[in-house]
């Protein structure tokens, strides 16, 4: 990721707000450690300077003044936490959530919009189905929001469109709890390390150990494939023994959104792309 994305992944922050490092993360010598995936991060001097302070609660309003005197120019300080949000790695203690929605409120009025802070936790099956209804729970409350306005209309019956949304909501977080567990089934196979799971807003992800090129491979296209099978599979099922063809259409278009994850410019293509490229370097 490129400065650019760190500073877009930089949630808002509020002066009285209190910050500090992950306790599953460690500084040393200008390497953040994250202890759970054995993984080390190298910064820059001025960073692990940032970083050291975190390792002890601070208000951001003192963080601020403290990276003034380490030369640190506000765009970079918020490339700092906004790499930390991207990890994990940033824990804020808020006073006052209200206040908080109030001023995201009045920012986004003015065209100015912030990143959620990351919620983490060890990807087991429960976590990675809480991480799934998180993201989707836009997607989810959209389509009840359809389904009633049909209703409303008098186009359908509201058992009918009901029961319908309820099922395609359902194969939507299944089939993306699955298509996220298979990412973590080879993930954990090579070293049995226990991946975790990165849920910031409406994007989810794995964070893992580097994968050899095989595995890395099989983890990409299984991914998007079990995806694809879960959708496919649920508009036969419906089709079988509801037949309303349309409905059977959109539950199979929603495998789509997982074959997309293959597309260069998302995350499973990314990495299918990358192992591709270290598997022909290898020869």
């Amino acid at each position: 990721m490129s400065v650019t994305d760190f500073l877009r992944q930089c949630p808002l922050l509020l002066e009285s707000d209190i910050l500090s490092l992950s306790s599953k993360f460690w500084v040393s010598q200008n390497k953040l450690i994250d202890r759970e995936l054995a993984l080390k991060h190298k910064v820059s001097p001025k960073a692990g300077l940032v970083l050291q302070r975190l390792m002890d609660m601070v208000l951001f309003a003192d963080l601020q003044q403290f990276s003034q005197q380490a030369q640190l120019k506000p765009n970079e300080l918020q490339a700092i936490l906004g790499f930390l949000n991207s990890i994990g790695a940033l824990r804020v203690s808020r006073n006052s959530q209200l206040h908080t929605v109030q001023v995201l409120l009045w920012h986004a009025l003015h065209g100015v919009f912030y990143a959620p802070i990351c919620r983490r936790k060890p990807a087991t099956p429960l976590a990675v189905a809480e991480g799934c209804l998180r993201a989707s729970l836009s997607f989810t409350v959209a389509s009840f929001a359809c389904a009633t306005l049909l209703c409303l209309s008098g186009a359908f019956a509201w058992f009918s469109i009901g029961s319908f949304c309820a099922i395609f909501t359902a194969t939507f977080l299944l089939s993306l709890t699955l298509h996220e567990l298979a990412h973590g089934y080879f993930a954990r196979a090579p070293q049995e390390s226990q991946p975790v799971v990165l849920q910031v807003g409406t994007r989810l992800s794995l964070l893992h150990q580097p994968l050899h090129w095989p595995q890395e491979i099989a983890s990409s296209i299984t991914g998007p494939l079990v995806g694809v099978i879960t959708c496919l599979g649920a508009a036969l099922l419906w089709q079988q023994f509801i037949s309303i063809f349309w409905q059977s259409c959109l539950l199979g278009i929603l495998s789509i959104t997982h074959a997309g994850a293959l597309f260069p410019q998302y995350s499973d293509g990314k990495s299918l792309a990358t192992a591709l490229k270290e598997r022909k370097c290898l020869k």
